[in-house]
């Protein structure tokens, strides 16, 4: 009997564990389903930002984009909520 407990707990974490990890990930979303305020705060932060890609997850819950590009030959990536406010600016090397 507690080989069954046991091995149903073992379960029900391993689905847990499973399915947070697809809640918390980042998603790709193409860049025109990305809100316009978002695109426009990452090229006020970065100075010619030519975007390449976008992706979304969700961040003590607020929606978080983040915007990669280039500018200058330098690779960015800026985090945008989604009501255009610019957490991080990274450089990528």
């Amino acid at each position: 009997m507690k080989t069954n407990q046991y091995v149903g707990r073992a379960v029900i974490g391993s689905l847990l564990l499973v399915g947070s990890s697809l809640w918390a990930g980042e998603e790709h979303v193409a860049l025109n389903d990305v809100p316009a305020t978002v695109i426009e705060a990452a090229k006020a932060e970065v100075d010619g930002l030519e975007i390449t890609s976008a992706e979304v997850e969700k961040k003590r819950s607020k929606t978080v984009y983040e915007i990669v590009g280039t500018a200058d030959g330098v690779k960015y990536e800026v985090e945008v909520t989604a009501d255009g406010q610019v957490l991080e600016v990274e450089i990528d090397d």
